[in-house]
């Protein structure tokens, strides 16, 4: 067929001269390219000398559109934990090291639940983590000693060693955790009645609950700290890292894992925070599963792990 501005047949030649002096005039690029096995069609190829056409290939986003990410030695899921939780395959867990969020208004915490919302929370966790956990397995619970408001606020220890027992857990053992060192212990700063005779005293320590499920099995664990870690106090520093409020220095989950569990174990933690049990859990060779809703941190976990 022949052109309507020029009357030439440009089946074979390409492109019209007229509209390729146009298109250089005004600076637009050649967009046409002759393709070998067709030459009536044309297809669109960017111009080498305006790159700002050219798309760059984009780094794979971690939990943005996708629900989990597989490391290789473990997996980080995002989500709620009670609802993954559901969707994993019980009985598929060796042990369990974590620190849940109770209600303490930190940064990460949205929403401050009342104390029936806070106390169905937490049996709805520890339920899956139950399930998921097989006969015989472990579960380290880092937490305050106290939640709420000084007025209504409760002990916290004792209401999750119940709602853990009724879940079916057994309390086997309480280890202190002295955050620093026993003469300069890492505490928070005097409040209350400063210099009267009413103050409020500041906790150096946390507890570390330590539960287990059914019946313990025996596996050979020997290892050059095993008796000095059987004794508490544990005594090391709280962690540095800023970039999470409520980190758990990465010799808490070490100690827990390498205590109760071999190499190829898998470790779990629902509250994957920072990723600091995944960290641990690598560093000795264990598989581990983390859970984590919120995007940033899954990003966060992602750049320490990849």
């Amino acid at each position: 067929m022949d052109c309507i501005l020029c009357g030439k047949d440009h089946s074979k030649s390409g492109a019209c001269g007229i509209i390729s002096a146009i298109n250089k005039r005004w600076g637009v690029p050649e967009n046409t390219k002759k393709r070998k096995n067709n030459p009536k069609k044309a297809t669109a190829v960017p111009n080498k000398k305006h790159k700002s056409i050219e798309r760059k290939k984009q780094p794979k986003l971690l939990c943005g559109n996708s629900a989990q990410m597989d490391f290789g030695d473990g997996i980080l899921y995002k989500g709620d934990c009670v609802e993954v939780m559901k969707t994993l395959d019980e009985k598929s867990v060796d042990i369990c090291v974590t620190s849940p969020p109770y209600n303490a208004q930190k940064a990460y915490e949205k929403v401050k639940q009342t104390r029936e919302e806070f106390f169905l929370f937490q049996k709805l966790w520890l339920e899956g983590v139950f399930r998921l956990l097989k006969d015989g397995g472990k579960l380290f619970l880092n937490i305050g000693w106290w939640c709420g408001k000084r007025e209504k606020r409760f002990f916290l220890p004792s209401e999750m060693i119940t709602i853990a027992v009724e879940v079916g857990f057994k309390l086997s053992s309480w280890i202190n955790w002295v955050k620093g060192s026993l003469k300069a212990p890492q505490a928070g700063r005097a409040s209350g009645d400063i210099y009267g005779v009413s103050p409020f005293f500041s906790n150096g320590d946390e507890p570390i609950l330590y539960f287990t499920k059914g019946k313990r099995k025996h596996e050979n664990n020997k290892h050059e700290n095993w008796y000095k870690w059987t004794k508490t106090p544990w005594v090391f520093p709280t962690s540095r890292n800023k970039e999470h409020p409520a980190t758990f220095p990465l010799e808490l989950p070490l100690r827990c894992i390498k205590m109760t569990s071999v190499e190829g174990w898998t470790v779990l933690d629902p509250f994957g925070g920072s990723g600091t049990t995944a960290l641990a859990a690598r560093k000795l060779k264990r598989r581990f599963i983390l859970i984590e809703k919120q995007k940033s941190y899954c990003e966060l976990i992602h750049q320490k792990l990849s």
